[in-house]
């Protein structure tokens, strides 16, 4: 309705009286007296024990109030029996358990319902209407018919009330809105034979044509800037080596860690708001969405999309006379002069609103310090602290300690290369720095090994940074589309199936991938080496070490090393990474009679990694499974191609879609019973990366003798 209107609202009401009913109650009441006049007691529940012959109690709750202060209780009660006769009646009371003590009976009250007195409960009520409620009414403002009006009119049979009660007008500021005008009317039996019956009617009335928009103002508003640093760290080990030492010697290594600082000056220029969207109306308003709009001397305009609590629709929800925040922000690129900051709001409908503009000059620009974060790690002596004691700096620092190496065992005798990693983060950012010292120490003087071990070498190790990655998806169709098949002794039923493997667009992501190799040779002229396994081993500043399984041209088993010196067996590995900070591989032999030989370290960083995308190519796969009792025949593909089994998977770079047709039937009736089918299709990236697809079909198969 239009605000200046006047509309009407009709009411109608009726209070019914149902037909009687016969019961049989028995009433009372049970009275409880305090035997210590001094102490209060309190109650825990009271009820009755009603007998009637040989027919099992009744047991009946009453209430009756939870404390007892000196004098007496009065408890009233109305039981329905159900049926009729002669027995008697006892009260018992249990007292709470926090009062301690045993229950407490009466004496047997007899009873007779031959002797009962009739009456009549419920046979008139009272009536009670409320005065209608809602925005834009007035109490007296009804007509054509009666209402019930408080303290109310007693009725003994059926009636009905009716009348028309008028709604408007509403005021042009702030009168628009949605309402809800309605009447109640209780009915109240006599005799408390049944509770109060209560209904409620109403009309929900929307208020048009004085809507006002949605307010827009911006409750903060900043521009911030950041004074940045450059940061670089070196480390030198004095000696590098290689050194040759006995094995009962000791080995000492200065190492020297420097962290350096240059300021490079202001950046990481951006400007953060949040945005009040005020609903001065009686309704719920829903908007699109909101942005802010930035705008910076003669460059275009730019617009950022503001974040907003939003129902499940994705609609930006403001409750009637309220308010709701946004938050937005983004980077700028330059940092002087004015900006022009403006806040939109977009109806579902179209229309726009925005809020006044405000500008903001660089000259008062929040600057922050963008301080490094060093996150060193070391072995002993007066250096950078280990991984979880960082330490924060603000200016150059040098570090210089000594790490001892040795004595070593008799069996020890090799070549070793104990390393150190330093490693600096830059607060306020992601840049991570770091530096190696590896030193080579080839330690001998221990009698020859009966059997040498492998030589092990890590070799190629790179990284990559991955900035996007591809989601693969799998959906599938049936003709006819069913979701179980019948089929007769003897009879056949065909499902003709198409499975498609899409590639979708590619997602921005923030990982890391590592690989290299692992070559493994035997030494020896004559003689074979059995290997267990094959380790690698990716060092963690903070966490645990990652192990690696490398794929091996034994899949994964045990397999013999030849003798040949010059050849040998290459494991390559391909494995994500959590994050992105620098460290070391190294690989690990497991040999079958106990013994492990190590490889070289290997160190690997992600600073100067290429970018790449992962997950362009899958491998994809179809796979049946048929669950039936021994000599049941499976289903067979009658026509077209399907995508093979798991086991074989089939490697794609392009998008695939399988139309086949799968033959069910040949039962025998000895045989008949229900199946299961289930066919598992799915599409899997072969980097590692991205999101693998999967469907999934279960059938169950009916055979009827």
């Amino acid at each position: 309705m239009q605000y200046d209107q006047v509309q009407p609202v009709q009411f109608q009401m009726a209070a019914n009286r149902g037909r009687p009913t016969t019961a049989l109650i028995l009433g009372g009441q049970v009275v409880v007296e305090n035997t210590r006049p001094a102490l209060p007691t309190l109650l825990g529940r009271t009820r009755l024990q009603i007998s009637r012959g040989a027919r099992a109690p009744l047991f009946a709750d009453i209430e009756c109030p939870g404390l007892l202060v000196p004098g007496r209780l009065v408890c009233p009660f109305r039981v329905p029996v159900g049926d009729g006769g002669a027995g008697g009646v006892q009260a018992q009371v249990s007292p709470s358990f926090l009062a301690g003590g045993g229950e407490v009976v009466s004496s047997v009250q007899p009873f007779n319902f031959a002797q009962a007195v009739e009456v009549e409960l419920g046979r008139c009520a009272s009536l009670r209407g409320d005065t209608p409620t809602g925005r834009g009414l007035a109490a007296s403002r009804f007509r054509d018919g009666q209402r019930v009006q408080a303290p109310g009119n007693r009725v003994c049979q059926s009636v009905t009330f009716g009348y028309t009660q008028l709604v408007g007008t509403f005021p042009i500021d702030g009168g628009c809105g949605e309402y809800q005008v309605q009447q109640s009317i209780a009915v109240d039996p006599d005799g408390r034979f049944q509770r109060q019956q209560l209904s409620t009617a109403g009309a929900r009335v929307r208020v048009v044509g004085c809507e006002r928009p949605p307010a827009l103002s911006f409750a903060s508003a900043r521009l911030f800037a950041q004074r940045r640093y450059a940061w670089k760290v070196s480390k030198a080990a004095t000696p590098r080596g290689p050194l040759t030492t006995a094995w009962n010697k000791a080995v000492s290594i200065s190492y020297d860690v420097r962290y350096d600082r240059a300021l490079l000056g202001l950046g990481g220029f951006g400007v953060d708001t949040t945005i009040q969207v005020d609903n001065p109306n009686y309704f719920q308003l829903n908007l699109g969405y909101v942005q802010l709009e930035i705008a910076q001397g003669a460059q275009p305009a730019q617009l950022v999309r503001a974040k907003c609590p939003v129902d499940d629709q994705g609609r930006v929800v403001v409750p009637p006379r309220a308010s709701v925040t946004c938050a937005a922000s983004s980077a700028s690129p330059a940092g002087e002069g004015v900006v022009a900051l403006r806040a939109q709001a977009f109806q579902l409908d179209g229309a726009q609103v925005s809020s006044p503009v405000s500008r903001l000059d660089w000259a008062d620009a929040a600057v922050n310090e963008a301080d490094p974060l060093m996150e060193p790690n070391s072995v002993e002596g007066n250096a950078p602290p280990p991984a979880g004691q960082e330490q924060r700096v603000c200016n150059p620092a040098v570090f210089r300690y000594t790490a001892t190496w040795g004595p070593w065992r008799r069996t020890d005798c090799s070549l070793t290369q104990p390393y150190n990693l330093a490693t600096l983060t830059v607060e306020g950012t992601n840049q991570t720095f770091s530096d190696f010292s590896l030193a080579s120490i080839n330690i001998t003087g221990c009698a020859p090994p009966a059997r040498p071990l492998p030589i092990v070498r890590m070799t190629g190790v790179t990284s990559e940074n991955i900035t996007a990655e591809y989601r693969w998806s799998v959906t599938r169709a049936l003709a006819p589309q069913v979701k179980s098949l019948t089929i007769a002794a003897s009879g056949f039923s065909k499902v003709d199936v198409s499975v498609s493997y899409q590639r979708g667009n590619a997602v921005n992501v923030t990982k890391y991938l590592l690989k290299g190799f692992v070559v493994i040779t035997n030494p020896q002229r004559a003689g074979t080496v059995e290997v267990e396994r094959v380790e690698v081993v990716l060092s963690r500043g903070k966490g645990a070490p990652i192990t690696v399984v490398p794929n091996c041209p034994s899949g994964g088993k045990k397999f013999l090393l030849q003798p040949s010196p010059n050849a040998g067996v290459t494991c390559g590995f391909s494995t994500p990474y959590p994050d992105n900070r620098a460290s070391i591989a190294a690989a690990v032999v497991y040999l079958a009679d106990k013994r492990n030989a190590t490889s070289n370290v290997q160190p690997f960083t992600f600073a100067q990694a290429p970018n790449t995308t992962a997950g362009y190519c899958a491998y994809i796969s179809d796979t049946f499974a048929w669950s039936a009792p021994a000599g049941v025949p499976a289903p067979k593909i009658g026509a077209g191609e399907k995508a093979p089994d798991a086991a074989q998977a089939l490697r794609t770079c392009d998008p695939r879609t399988f139309k086949y047709t799968v033959q069910f039937g040949g039962f025998t009736r000895d045989k008949c019973s229900t199946f299961a089918f289930k066919s598992d299709a799915r599409a899997v990236p072969t980097s590692g990366f991205g999101a693998a697809g999967a469907s999934t079909l279960s059938l169950p198969v009916l055979c009827k003798p």
